[in-house]
């Protein structure tokens, strides 16, 4: 395995050609770069203990929840309060951006579909700021008024879904008025959440009780639900770019499994390295990057024939969050 150091322009030609990837490392403050074809990697320093990317075309947002663990609830923790900005053109240059007066603990973050807004939690007070990816500013707050607003997705429709793990619910907020619409009660330890690309549906999943529900977004009621395998701790789902298959990571398993996205019914589990966490679904190549936190490594599945493509032993430190980058 090769490192680069510097010259990103080199890491981006071998994007255009073959998927990248960022992956953040929470060990030690550090985004990866990695080209899934050669896995080649640059390494670039960010805030402390991040643990979730976004990413536009030109650039990775990284949110610095500073918290030692998102459970631990030691004195010494302090909440972070900044996003790292990453231009990936030249990771030399890099930016931060302050989240307010008061501590965010940010967390989840995702782009909306025109990439030109970014939206990340801040458990620290229940609540998810909005940035302009043009301009790199906050454009406001929309308030979930749960604890734990811990992961998201945004909608087509301009609507906001937030999993809140400690209480259990999923807050949907309307981005343009920042109205909050309804909580949805999933569970304590709702975490895992995805939205279908055509927008009908979503899924979430509890981790402490292993379960996986379906969400219609037209009623706002969960339509079905299912307790996947012993042990599962489902800690991610994302869904397929035909609206057909779900991805679910299984932590508590070392594996991956492929779910119906009608029936919710296990198609197949995959094995991938130890303690899975990240997840990404790129929507260009169809395939699921899965990182693994325990042994730093990244592995990589072809969604459509459910099989590995393979694992990269990158010798991460603690892979969290990650992202396709395109």
């Amino acid at each position: 395995m090769k490192y680069i150091s510097a010259m990103f322009l080199i890491f981006l030609t071998i994007t255009v050609q073959a998927e990248g990837i960022a992956v953040v490392n929470k060990a030690n403050s550090t985004v990866s770069l990695v080209s899934v074809n050669t896995e080649e990697v640059t390494h670039v320093p960010v805030g402390y203990l991040p643990h979730e990317v976004a990413a536009t075309s030109t650039h990775a947002f990284v949110s610095n929840y500073g918290h030692q663990h998102v459970r631990s609830t030691s004195l010494k923790n302090k909440s972070g309060n900044t996003l790292s900005i990453i231009n990936l053109r030249n990771p030399n240059l890099k930016e931060q951006i302050q989240l307010g007066p008061r501590p965010c603990a940010p967390h989840g973050i995702e782009a909306n579909e025109g990439r030109d807004s970014i939206f990340v939690t801040c458990e620290g007070r229940n609540e998810i700021a909005m940035i302009d990816t043009k301009t790199k500013k906050l454009v406001k707050y929309l308030r979930t008024d749960q604890p734990g607003s811990h992961m998201l997705a945004v909608g087509k429709d301009k609507m906001l879904y937030v999993a809140n793990f400690w209480i259990g619910t999923v807050s949907v907020i309307d981005i343009t008025s920042g109205q909050l619409i309804k909580q949805i009660n999933t569970g304590r330890s709702t975490e895992g959440i995805g939205l279908s690309p055509d927008g009908k549906s979503l899924y979430v999943t509890a981790v402490e009780a292993s379960t996986l529900m379906k969400i219609s977004t037209q009623t706002l009621e969960i339509t079905q639900k299912v307790t996947l395998p012993e042990g599962s701790s489902p800690i991610r789902v994302l869904v397929s770019n035909d609206n057909k298959k779900l991805i679910v990571n299984h932590t508590g398993r070392n594996s991956t499994g492929i779910y119906d996205a009608d029936t919710l019914e296990l198609k197949k589990e995959i094995n991938v390295g130890s303690l899975p966490i990240g997840l990404a679904v790129s929507r260009s190549t169809n395939n699921a990057y899965v990182a693994n936190m325990n042994d730093g490594s990244v592995s990589v599945i072809d969604i459509e024939s459910e099989l590995l493509i393979k694992t990269m032993d990158l010798d991460l430190s603690k892979p969290d969050g990650l992202t396709v980058l395109n």
